[in-house]
């Protein structure tokens, strides 16, 4: 086998349905077994890099019955293959949005696939703080490199910090997203000398 050419084919995917039982029955009167002793199913998604690696685990979800399971992998499975190679973050990842909200990054668990941060201007208040657990593969995240000017809901960020917004800062929220004409992207170098890179929801580009 040509290992080249077969490798260029990869990774290749593999999914499985699993059905176990757990918990335990203790034996004693007060002890429920309807309760105690449970079957659950799950879905495993394991993927292969090439030729001569194994499957190994990449993520699993618990679901109901094979049926809804298995139609359900097919979006898993998808979503899963459309953010290979973009996470865990790189390593100049400062920032990432989420539902509306700005965050710090502060670590990703590559096993669960989920991405933890703290919101920047307070704008996401859910349970005791400002913190948030993401699962990629079910929400949808964008992260930012450091020295980016991110334009996002009317606001500007750089470096972990609310900058301005688009009432704050004097040039147009429009042409800031395009970074155009020049002397709009002249205008932010002034006021953010390290910048390297802008990011908006239309627009994306280097500022040096």
């Amino acid at each position: 086998m040509n290992k080249e050419i077969a490798n260029s084919y990869f990774p290749l995917w593999k999914v499985e349905f699993i059905e176990g039982v757990y918990g335990r029955d203790s034996g004693s009167p007060w002890s429920d077994p309807e309760n105690d002793i449970r079957r659950y199913q799950e879905v495993r998604y394991l993927s292969k890099k090439d030729v001569d690696s194994e499957f190994e685990l990449e993520y699993r979800e618990r679901t109901g019955k094979a049926a809804y399971g298995l139609s359900q992998a097919v979006i898993t499975l998808d979503r899963l293959k459309m953010i290979q190679g973009l996470y865990p973050p790189d390593i100049k990842t400062v920032m990432f949005s989420y539902q509306g909200s700005m965050f710090s990054y502060k670590h990703f668990d590559y096993q669960e696939k989920c991405i933890y941060g703290e919101c920047i201007d307070g704008s996401y208040n859910f349970g005791e703080d400002n913190s948030v657990c993401v699962d990629v593969v079910k929400g949808h995240v964008v992260c930012y490199d450091e020295d980016c000017i991110v334009m996002y809901n009317g606001k500007y960020y750089f470096n972990n910090a609310l900058v301005g917004t688009a009432e704050t800062i004097n040039v147009d929220y429009e042409s800031a997203q395009m970074m155009y004409p020049e002397s709009v992207r002249q205008e932010f170098l002034k006021m953010f000398p390290s910048a390297k890179t802008y990011k908006s929801d239309i627009a994306s580009g280097s500022m040096i």
